[in-house]
């Protein structure tokens, strides 16, 4: 008797000490990937933040990222994972660039950010799939990937995060990014809502942010034709035209008459930047491979206009991917954040020749409708927000997928114009999924295709108001 009770005390004790080598081997974990300290910033960072690479379960595949806790709150705040799009553009962008908190100067130094996310919610910065930005494998094969593969692979990063941030488990999560990320958080969700069913909701998963996705093919070119049109960068009389012979339609579109319309529109068009159709133009070479993979011919050599001598104001809003470029390669960023995990130059956008880019013309609504129409999901919100000033995924394309969800409109939320410290800022839409999840569209004005750059206070305020349940 004595022994039983000492064998079972001896194997309590036993537990106890697993648990607490384990919790040790965290926090040790933590501390090695735990940043103090950056090039260009003299300052004491306000919250905690781990760079590291994530090596996914049974493969070389090593995705880089960074975390960043929330400045406020961090164990009770929302976790967000964001992902920026391409594909093939690199999370570090809405990082540096968009939602973070510094970015980067032309001059190689970091200024304070007033309008980061990570004032109110932690952020998990993954870049992804293998192959874009610093994340790598020694394997040739690895680089090869499509929005099924990214999916799994997201969906294996999220579990070893959790495994090595075991405490921001129960915090609302949310998935989040912009542009072709309206193909990788819709999948990556439908991934995460099978995983709660099958191990009893094990994750705290409450929803997506998603900035001018896209959602649907016609999201791009039908909606990029009418977003001119719209803004007056055509005459009426090719409008008429392309109405007339039913260009606007995936089946008239690719028309032998259509294509030669649409060729004769992006002459008439000449010189402007589609992600942010008022602004000065700054489109570099990153943004231009990302564009020549769905135009339907190559633009003339000299629309392409390098990033040089800009400063200051809206003109270094729409250069700014110079600067993070310059930043994120300069020798001091290396060798402090990346050596010795990977000798890869850093690119904005990668010019991804082994995604399987017809993925990009499939449709995201059926896992939009599903994520809504889940019954067995009783707490979902979507909110996407449309910068009005973007051509590339254009709001009108926004709200022909949304429409087709034919869900119904929440009851004194249909198009209301909302105002930030008086002004009008823009209008939003919610509609009511089953039970209580619901889908916004808040559409900003002259918002760019990267709001939070171009439209940072709206983009922040209006973030905040979804989380708040106060839309």
């Amino acid at each position: 008797m004595t022994t039983i009770k000492h064998n079972k005390s001896q194997k309590r004790r036993s537990v106890r000490n697993r648990y607490d080598d384990d919790h040790e081997h965290e926090q040790d974990v933590n501390e090695r990937n735990r940043i103090y300290k950056l090039p260009g910033y003299s300052k004491a960072f306000r919250s905690k933040i781990y760079v590291s690479f994530m090596r996914l379960p049974h493969s070389d595949k090593y995705l880089h990222y960074w975390f960043i806790e929330a400045e406020h709150n961090p164990k009770d705040a929302p976790l967000f994972f964001w992902t920026n799009g391409g594909p093939g553009c690199s999370s570090l962008l809405g990082l540096f660039e968009e939602i973070g908190p510094f970015m980067p100067d032309k001059n190689n130094k970091l200024r304070d950010n007033e309008w980061a996310w990570t004032k109110f919610a932690n952020i998990v910065f993954v870049e992804q799939p293998v192959g874009v930005g610093f994340s790598y494998s020694p394997h040739k094969k690895d680089y090869s990937s499509n929005d099924k593969m990214a999916s799994k692979d997201n969906m294996a990063f999220l579990i070893e995060f959790f495994k090595i941030f075991p405490e921001f488990k129960t915090n609302k999560l949310y998935l989040t990014g912009e542009s072709y990320a309206g193909h990788y958080i819709p999948m990556w969700a439908h991934e995460l809502l099978l995983h709660n069913k099958r191990f009893n909701h094990e994750y705290n998963f409450r929803g997506c942010i998603l900035i001018n996705p896209l959602i649907t093919p016609e999201a791009g070119d039908e909606s990029q034709i009418e977003t001119y049109w719209g803004h007056q960068r055509i005459p009426l009389s090719i409008w008429e035209k392309f109405k007339k012979h039913n260009c606007r339609n995936k089946s008239g579109l690719h028309s032998a008459y259509c294509r030669q319309l649409t060729y004769k529109i992006d002459d008439m068009v000449n010189k402007i930047n589609p992600y942010a159709i008022d602004y000065p133009l700054c489109v570099n070479n990153p943004q231009q491979n990302q564009l020549h993979k769905y135009t339907r011919k190559q633009p003339h050599a000299e629309t392409k206009t390098e990033p040089k001598n800009v400063s200051g104001g809206i003109y270094e809003k729409s250069c700014i991917d110079k600067y993070t470029d310059d930043y994120l390669n300069s020798k001091a960023v290396r060798q402090q954040v990346i050596k010795p995990h990977s000798n890869k130059n850093w690119y904005a956008c990668t010019n991804y020749e082994y995604y399987r880019l017809k993925d990009a013309n499939n449709s995201m609504v059926k896992y939009m409708r599903e994520h809504l129409y889940d019954t067995d999901v009783h707490h979902f919100d979507i909110l996407i927000i449309s910068g009005t000033n973007d051509a590339i995924c254009g709001t009108i394309g926004t709200q022909k997928w949304i429409k087709s969800l034919n869900l119904k409109i929440k009851d004194g939320h249909d198009w209301k114009q909302y105002f930030i410290e008086g002004q009008p800022k823009g209008y939003m839409s919610t509609y009511k999924g089953h039970g209580n999840k619901t889908i916004s569209l808040v559409s900003v004005n002259n918002g760019g295709h990267e709001v939070p750059l171009y439209k940072p206070m709206v983009a922040h305020n209006v973030v905040q108001k979804f989380l708040n349940n106060s839309l």
